[in-house]
């Protein structure tokens, strides 16, 4: 028998592990599947490389069109909570990076650069509070404190 393909086969496996673990968004997850469905396989048919590549892509993908929407309503994937993504950063300081108006300008927050506006003139260096998130972009005022 050849272990070596075996071998391939787990470390597919391993490696859309390790993707999923720093994903977190079921991206991988189908190839660890396909991957160890074409370990059966390889294992019955060690040297048919076409039968194993084409078990991986026809068993990922039927595990994708399967259990995707299943494990998405499980795990509750696409569902957030619309007031805990706005008001997160509600009250945070920082400074601004560049000078902000409301066409934009850059501030940092905890050690982050974002994109930002204000309704008045904000100069660079000045220190900031963030009033809400707008998509990705702050709306900030400059702080009184």
């Amino acid at each position: 028998m050849e272990y070596w393909i075996l071998a391939f086969w787990f470390a597919v496996a391993i490696v859309a592990l390790v993707v999923e673990i720093e994903t977190t968004e079921l991206v991988s997850a189908w190839f660890i599947v396909g991957a160890f469905i074409t370990m059966i396989v390889a294992a019955i048919w060690p040297k048919e490389y076409i039968a194993q590549v084409s078990t991986f892509v026809l068993s990922s993908g039927l595990a994708l069109v399967i259990l995707r929407p299943i494990l998405t309503k499980k795990l509750k994937l696409n569902k957030t909570n619309e007031t805990d993504k706005i008001n997160t950063m509600d009250g945070y300081k920082g400074f601004a990076e560049t000078d902000i108006d409301e066409y934009g300008g850059k501030v940092n927050v905890n050690g982050t650069t974002w994109s930002a506006t204000s309704t008045s003139p904000i100069n660079e260096g000045d220190r900031i509070r963030v009033v809400r998130e707008s998509n990705l972009t702050l709306i900030v005022e400059k702080d009184k404190e």
